[in-house]
């Protein structure tokens, strides 16, 4: 939560500690999200992203779950969602990467740690169990 304020995010939803559907729903003026991007590829996170959006939101998936799993289809029909898929591996969707890094519009610098050796990839671990890190990066020797 510490590196999201910094990086400008201000209503942050602890998902262990609050109901993120109503609070969600509290904080919007239309009663839910516009849009939710699923990216984790869990299952509870899409149940959750589906019934956080408003009557007539968009609901894109991203994660890949790597199994089929139940939810609530009918959801689709009385909010009249919008279902859609994206996978960034088009040459278009690096291009905006890369763009939008090397502009500075994306900050990654607190996003992950600067890269260790192969061979240290126990403390690069360690870090990120701690919660010291969010993404280590290992780097071949």
């Amino acid at each position: 939560f510490d590196i999201a304020r910094q990086l400008g995010l201000n209503n942050l939803i602890n998902v262990e500690t609050e109901d993120p559907v109503a609070r969600v729903q509290e904080l919007s003026p239309n009663g839910g999200a516009d849009v939710f991007l699923e990216c984790s590829g869990a299952p509870p996170a899409a149940r959750m992203g589906i019934a956080a959006l408003r009557r007539g939101g968009r609901y894109c998936q991203i994660g890949l779950f790597g199994k089929a799993f139940e939810f609530d289809v009918e959801q689709i029909a009385y909010k009249e969602l919008e279902l859609t898929g994206a996978i960034g591996s088009k040459r278009s969707s690096w291009e905006t990467a890369l763009r939008l890094l090397s502009s500075g519009e994306v900050k990654t610098g607190l996003l992950a740690d600067k890269p260790v050796p192969l061979s240290e990839w126990q403390l690069a671990f360690e870090r990120f169990e701690k919660k010291a890190s969010l993404k280590a990066l290992l780097r071949p020797e």
